[in-house]
């Protein structure tokens, strides 16, 4: 079975099937939609971009994710530096979480340990 977001199970209506996609545009076997919630997930530049596709076979062909757990690469650190660029002051450092579970657990831990921390540094 297939969990689908933000439908009821029980009284949802049978989803479309997609078959293609490019641009705005999804494709069914009879229709031709316009995805006006792609912006939800990661699809903000559209299906089959060419620059984005690319990037992402170019990036396949290396590796396709490896946890910075200890480890590092030239994406991460690239990205990184491009960052900072628009960062101000010391505000330096680059955070990056792959599942919103961990988002919402790093965000409620963060302020809670820098507390943490100052209180233990002042007395």
């Amino acid at each position: 079975m297939i969990w689908y977001p933000y439908e009821q199970m029980k009284t949802m209506k049978a989803p479309y099937k997609i078959l293609d996609a490019e641009g705005v545009h999804l494709y069914t076997k009879d229709q031709k939609l316009i995805d006006s919630i792609s912006s939800w997930w990661c699809m903000i530049h559209g299906y089959k971009h060419p620059e984005l596709t690319e990037a992402i076979k170019e990036q396949a062909d290396r590796f396709c994710h490896v946890m910075l757990g200890g480890l590092t690469h030239e994406p991460v650190e690239k990205l990184s530096a491009k960052l900072q660029e628009f960062l101000p002051g010391d505000l330096d450092y680059c955070f990056f979480q792959i599942q919103e579970v961990l988002q919402w657990r790093f965000h409620l831990k963060w302020p809670f340990n820098t507390t943490l921390i100052r209180e233990e540094s002042v007395h």
